[in-house]
């Protein structure tokens, strides 16, 4: 059995993180993608997702252009690398309209409390919102689905002889659910991810900090800079933390695993990836 946290294993998956516009790109290697069989529409995950969150449509095939529920992972064209790439473009849960906001209009101020507007947050300018979530839901379900599945073949001994020269970084385990901890990240620190982690300063952190934060500002757009503040992180011979908005939300990393704390929302999760994408990027920067 094949434990990333004991050994350098070649890597079957990666994350990266796309700046601008912003998204998660999640890489397969090619030898994992042959193993993984098409995930049919009748499989009992599949449609009890479809049924709890409302979701049109699910492709379980790596050989089509999307991957996952309602179309939520995007393949990109081939690079001729041993990858192949999906974009996890960062939805819009709440955005402003372009007009003026109906509640104080346009002033920003409650005229009668003396406070800032509570509707559009003081900004004067109208907001709507995702109520459902629906776009961050289908994001949740589709990677939890892909890593679940991964999980169950790359356990197996032939992975420590593929072609990769990178090492496996690290295994993840999500949730998605409407339940408290219904954002959960859970997963496993590859042994030279945790070298890394290890030398991680200030320069790191900071660039940590602001991809939290610009996935974060995607994700909901009347987000301020007061509310950096919230996107915190700090680092000790590897027990790294970082947060996002929520009640004490955040990663922790322990010497050869990592976990979420009150991680409840889709919103969190991808927030909290995004972190981990921008991390593995920082990681393959020192050649492992």
């Amino acid at each position: 059995m094949i434990r990333i946290e004991k050994e350098n294993v070649p890597c079957f998956y990666d994350l990266s993180w796309q700046p601008k516009p912003p998204a998660i790109i999640l890489k397969i290697h090619k030898d994992l993608a042959s193993e993984i069989k098409p995930i049919p529409n009748d499989a009992p995950f599949v449609i009890g997702y479809r049924a709890e969150f409302g979701f049109t449509s699910f492709i379980g095939s790596f050989n089509e252009n999307l991957f996952g529920f309602n179309g939520a992972l995007q393949k990109q064209k081939p690079d001729g690398g041993e990858f192949i790439n999906f974009l996890v473009w960062i939805p819009k849960l709440q955005w402003f309209t372009g007009n003026i906001c109906p509640v104080c209009n346009g002033k920003g101020k409650d005229t009668e409390l003396e406070l800032g507007c509570i509707k559009c947050g003081g900004t004067g300018k109208e907001k709507k919102s995702d109520r459902d979530w629906i776009n961050a839901r289908a994001i949740s379900a589709s990677l939890k689905l892909f890593f679940m599945v991964a999980s169950m073949v790359t356990y197996e001994e032939k992975w420590r002889n593929t072609a990769c020269k990178n090492s496996q970084l690290l295994e993840l385990t999500l949730a998605t659910g409407r339940e408290f901890y219904g954002g959960q990240i859970l997963g496993k620190i590859g042994k030279p991810f945790h070298k890394f982690l290890s030398s991680m300063g200030k320069k790191e952190l900071d660039e940590l900090n602001a991809t939290t934060f610009a996935a974060y500002s995607q994700l909901f757009e009347s987000i301020s800079n007061h509310d950096r503040f919230f996107f915190r992180s700090h680092n000790y011979n590897g027990h790294l933390h970082f947060d996002c908005p929520g009640n004490a939300c955040g990663l922790d990393f322990e010497e050869e695993e990592f976990s979420g704390h009150n991680t409840d929302t889709p919103a969190q999760q991808i927030t909290l990836l995004a972190g981990l994408a921008k991390l593995c990027d920082m990681a393959r920067e020192t050649g492992i």
